[in-house]
């Protein structure tokens, strides 16, 4: 295993990359969807959204337990910090900035990615955004593709001993 992570910051830096590459197709796929009309979106990228479907519903709290699931596993990634922690030339003041920094960077990427997600496919939205992406729109392919890599470095990041 590698002893030091300042050895592994390149790598981190890619998955780092793709998963920002494949956070900004997603919203500007679903934003391009958002502003065309149901027929236009069918024709273009063959899903089938209906105007039924963006009759959107603000407030649902039987949603609300469905929303406390998502936000936990968005920082199921977040062991990596202990890492850093362990690594940094201060820890007690890493660790308020490191924690402050990702809670509202992952909170507002969310929340930018599921308001967009949402105004674009409404009621047919699916627990995974890129399930709702289309299939053949060679954005949203380079964008599935940008996720596996994040996953599978993220994996290689989570791994990591202490």
């Amino acid at each position: 295993y590698v002893r030091r992570l300042a050895h592994i910051g390149i790598f981190s830096a890619f998955v780092l990359i793709f998963t920002f590459i494949a956070i900004g197709l997603i919203v500007y796929v679903s934003a391009e969807i958002y502003v065309r009309s149901p027929e236009e979106v069918e024709s273009d990228y063959g899903l089938h959204v209906t105007e039924d479907d963006r009759n959107y519903n603000y407030w649902d709290t039987s949603m609300i337990p469905i929303f406390c699931a998502t936000m936990m596993t968005l920082f199921e990634g977040n062991q990596q910090i202990l890492n850093l922690y362990s690594e940094a030339d201060s820890p007690s003041s890493f660790f308020a900035i490191a924690l402050t920094c990702i809670l509202v960077l992952t909170v507002c990427i969310a929340a930018v990615v599921g308001y967009v997600g949402y105004l674009a496919f409404g009621a047919t939205v699916k627990s995974v955004i890129l399930l709702n992406l289309p299939n053949e729109e060679p954005l949203s392919i380079t964008a599935k593709c940008c996720y596996v890599l994040t996953i599978m470095g993220s994996f290689v990041l989570v791994i990591q001993p202490i």
